[in-house]
């Protein structure tokens, strides 16, 4: 048998799932809120903010300005913090975003 054949006959067992190789479920996005928030209706005319975004690995952020930067981002909207949660997913990308598990800011704020 040569090579291609080889190679032809592997790559048919690894997608018949025959050789013992399992094809991994892409990870889903999930809210880090419950599905509830999503629900809430918003104010009149609102419109949302453009966001600064954080990403956690650049040395000159740190969280507490991205959470001032939220916040003012978010004025229209002071009164209404679940309402304002909803959005903190927003403001994140890359590993800062990634590490958001579900529903841990309820449970986070449960505490």
């Amino acid at each position: 048998m040569d090579i291609r054949n080889e190679m032809e006959v592997l790559r048919q067992l690894i997608y018949n799932g025959k050789a013992g190789v399992r094809r991994l479920a892409r990870p889903t996005y999930q809210r880090p809120y419950p599905a509830y928030i999503d629900d809430l209706p918003f104010p009149r005319e609102f419109e949302v903010p453009s966001f600064s975004l954080f990403n956690g690995e650049d040395l000159y952020a740190s969280t507490l300005e991205n959470i001032g930067r939220f916040s003012t981002q978010c004025v229209a909207i002071e009164t209404q913090p679940i309402l304002k949660l909803s959005f903190f997913g927003s403001s994140l990308s890359g590993q800062a975003f990634s590490c958001l598990e579900p529903e841990v800011i309820i449970n986070d704020l449960t505490k």
